[in-house]
């Protein structure tokens, strides 16, 4: 059920909104079936390290890296540069257990999106694996010391669930990915296998009076978890507690209860079950893979043959290759052996990084070579490698980052700033060709990943007391993505007011302010765009597409530059768009490194019109 709920979340999540809580229920009931080993091993005196992790290795590794192996082979045929670049990171970090730090690390609003990441779904390998990197070494040490096993198991439990709660409000991103913001999820299906291990009477006891009640309780909420949870909800936090709640009480409900006797046990479940592991490997690779090659989300029916093809290779690993490596003779050169395969996947998955996707591979780049590369990653390396960390040091500590690159730089060193830009993602892709195409000054960009960049907004506070107190700061450039904001000023807010109030206080402080509009978005990514490989030669969008939104923000900052003439209007959209159409080329240069942001050709591109038609910025 588990898997299951996981596969149909990601062929029709319309369907199922929760089913990525799949997982979350995976979590319980791993903690149940490993936990029971260790505590019975540990009460018979029988608990060795070495037989403990050559089983998992027979069981996590023979599956994992068959699907680890194919995806480098397919990645090397169907991904750009960039992309296979990060795979290879994703790969490494996999072999290590890593991909949730991995994935966490890179995650934002920079991000590309999940269904661009084959080995994606691997975070939740690495949060279980860190776990039983740990929690034997405690139930061992615990075991010695004659520390009650009970007490261990729910005092880390309440810890982990109080960061989990604590961590939601603060961080979300980190709080789904981070391993202690999710052991109390394992750790019920541990405090279950205490249960089962030393209170078996009792428990036999529950379950033969409240068992068919446990099990529907159990039911009801795995239910209503995979119904009323989505991918917007503040997950994990107290909405976890659904699947958690729910994979609990079907172990409780014992095996005799009727839902789990009758339905969980049926033949066809079991099957699922027997291959449950090498499905979940096998599922979300080929899906994402059809994805990029297509260049879009496939349809229904891909989607189906997808999943079926994934059922297949799922039983095919299970029969041929997991089963074999998991059991019978030789456990011990069989975990060596495997772990040596495992190691040399991560080596491999290591050096396609540091070789930046091996970029000689044919048709390996779109756009001629490095600098028309469509990669996050080779933008935010370009500004790391040729420009200065920012000043002051401050407000590079609280910039966010993105693969371990500080989104925050200037184009000299020292101090002294002429120009800063400030805003969001938007302001950030401005940066390279202002620097680069105002060479006598030192331009600076200050980010947040927020929909407020305005003088009264708490995430830019520094900047701005920064920016008003610097009197050698004479140029102030606000821009950011306005069409999101003008999406959802429903949140109580007037972005005209805002704008006119940040400007204000900084042309008291004796600034020029430039309001920038901005570039078009496209609803196609660069790839599907003058590729080699992909000669589709789509790299044009009808102007129309968002005339709506377009016309709601240029009315606001024509509204802004009228109400105070002191504020220059700089017009970005119009250099890639005539005559109804918008392009994504120049010159067949590739401009942008996905729908709406550009790369280091497009930033290039726009710093020489704005400059050329705005000849101040110079003086």
């Amino acid at each position: 059920m588990a898997v299951l709920a996981v596969v149909g979340f990601h062929t029709v999540p319309q369907w199922l909104p929760g089913g990525f809580t799949g997982v979350d229920i995976f979590f319980v009931i791993s903690g149940y079936l490993i936990s029971t080993i260790l505590f019975e091993n540990l009460r018979n005196g029988t608990f060795s390290f070495a037989e403990f992790y050559a089983r998992r290795v027979r069981r996590i590794f023979p599956a994992l890296a068959i699907v680890m192996v194919a995806c480098l082979a397919l990645g090397w045929f169907a991904l750009l540069a960039n992309e296979y670049e990060q795979l290879g990171s994703h790969a490494a970090a996999s072999a290590g257990f890593l991909a949730n730090v991995a994935l966490w690390r890179e995650s934002g609003y920079f991000d590309n999106e999940a269904a661009t990441k084959p080995l994606q779904h691997l975070w939740s390998l690495g949060v279980e694996e860190q776990f039983y990197i740990v929690w034997p070494s405690l139930l061992w040490v615990a075991w010695r010391w004659k520390t009650g096993l009970l007490g261990v198991t729910l005092g880390i439990l309440a810890v982990s669930f109080a960061l989990n709660l604590g961590g939601i409000r603060l961080d979300k991103i980190a709080t789904f990915y981070w391993p202690l913001t999710r052991f109390w999820e394992l750790l019920t299906g541990g405090l279950l296998a205490w249960l089962a291990v030393h209170r078996s009477a009792q428990l036999a006891q529950v379950e033969g009076r409240f068992g068919n009640v446990l099990s529907v309780g159990g039911a009801i909420a795995l239910a209503a978890g995979l119904a009323l949870i989505d991918a917007g909800a503040a997950f994990p936090g107290w909405w976890a507690v659904l699947p958690v709640a729910g994979a609990g009480l079907m172990i409780l409900a014992g095996g005799q209860s009727w839902i789990n006797r009758a339905v969980l046990s049926n033949r066809v479940l079991v099957w699922f079950g027997l291959i449950s592991y090498p499905l979940y490997l096998w599922h979300w690779p080929l899906l994402s893979f059809a994805g990029i090659i297509q260049d879009e989300s496939p349809g229904p029916e891909a989607r189906a043959v997808v999943v079926l093809v994934a059922i297949v290779l799922a039983w095919l690993t299970w029969r041929l290759i997991e089963k074999p490596l998991r059991f019978g003779a030789h456990g011990g050169e069989k975990a060596l052996s495997l772990a040596a395969v495992m190691l040399a996947v991560g080596l491999v998955g290591y050096l396609i990084n540091v070789n930046e996707g091996l970029r000689s591979r044919p048709h390996a780049a779109i756009g001629g070579g490095y600098e028309g590369d469509i990669g996050h990653l080779d933008f935010h390396r370009y500004i790391a490698q040729r420009f200065h960390p920012c000043l002051p040091k401050k407000i590079a500590d609280e910039s966010p980052s993105w693969a371990g690159h500080v989104r925050c730089a200037q184009s000299k060193a020292g101090p002294d700033i002429d120009v800063v830009v400030i805003g969001d993602s938007h302001a950030e892709h401005l940066f390279i060709g202002l620097a680069e195409g105002l060479p006598a000054k030192n331009v600076a960009f200050y980010i947040r990943d927020t929909l407020r960049p305005f003088v009264d907004s708490a995430e830019f506070a520094t900047i701005y007391q920064h920016v008003i107190e610097n009197r050698k700061i004479h140029k102030v450039v606000l821009t950011m993505y306005w069409e999101r904001a003008i999406q959802r000023r429903a949140i109580g807010f007037s972005i005209e007011r805002d704008i006119l109030a940040t400007a204000d206080a900084l042309i008291r402080s004796g600034k020029e302010v430039y309001v920038t509009d901005d570039v078009p978005t496209f609803p196609f990514r660069p790839r599907k765009c003058g590729g080699k490989r992909w000669p589709y030669k789509r790299c044009q969008a009808d102007d129309f597409r968002t005339a709506e939104a377009q016309s709601s923000w240029q009315a606001l900052l024509y509204n802004v530059v009228g109400r105070d003439p002191r504020i220059k209007l700089v017009r970005t959209r119009k250099y890639f768009c005539n005559a109804g159409q918008c392009s994504m080329l120049d010159n067949n240069k590739l401009l942008y490194r996905d729908g709406g942001h550009l790369n280091i050709n497009g930033s290039r591109y726009l710093a020489f019109q704005v400059v050329r038609d705005h000849l101040e910025l110079l003086k």
